[in-house]
């Protein structure tokens, strides 16, 4: 958990952003109606979690929140926001009824580590079920940042 004391470091990495002229990560645009407390925040489309964890942590304390916002502020007001991903997908016949349909939805990178994770989860639980492994055996087979495992034995 991203203390007080942990400010300046998160300080740090809302200026890198800025250094490499890359947008700020944006939630996805199903996950902003779920924040009505940020009805009049400028910073409301903000990806805080994504930005947190590169960082290390899992989440951001109430009391160090308000000391980010300024450098925030003004990391968004230079580089602005992401766009969502495949905003311009190419059109596929839809099944039935041929009317072309776009591919995908735009998506925003939230949405797009999402469904990474899940397709991590989704391969686990197959490559588990298919093979007879126990639940704890393909933890120490692959190495992979989420999976790493606190004890070998």
């Amino acid at each position: 958990m991203a203390r007080i004391a942990d400010v300046p470091r998160l300080q740090g990495l809302c200026e890198e952003p800025r250094e490499r002229a890359e947008p700020l990560p944006k939630i996805a645009a199903n996950q902003i109606a779920r924040y009505p407390d940020r009805l009049g925040d400028p910073l409301r489309p903000l990806a805080r979690g994504y930005l947190v964890s590169l960082a290390g942590f899992r989440k951001i304390t109430d009391t160090a929140k308000p000391h980010l916002i300024h450098a925030l502020l003004e990391v968004a007001e230079g580089v602005g926001f992401a766009g969502a991903w495949a905003c311009d997908a190419p059109s596929i016949p839809r099944y039935g009824d041929d009317k072309p349909v776009p591919w995908t939805a735009p998506v925003a990178a939230d949405d797009r580590r999402t469904a990474v994770g899940n397709m991590l989860t989704a391969c686990a639980v197959v490559t588990s079920a298919l093979s007879g492994m126990r639940s704890s055996e393909p933890v120490h087979q692959w190495h992979y940042p989420r999976y790493v495992p606190t004890q070998l034995s």
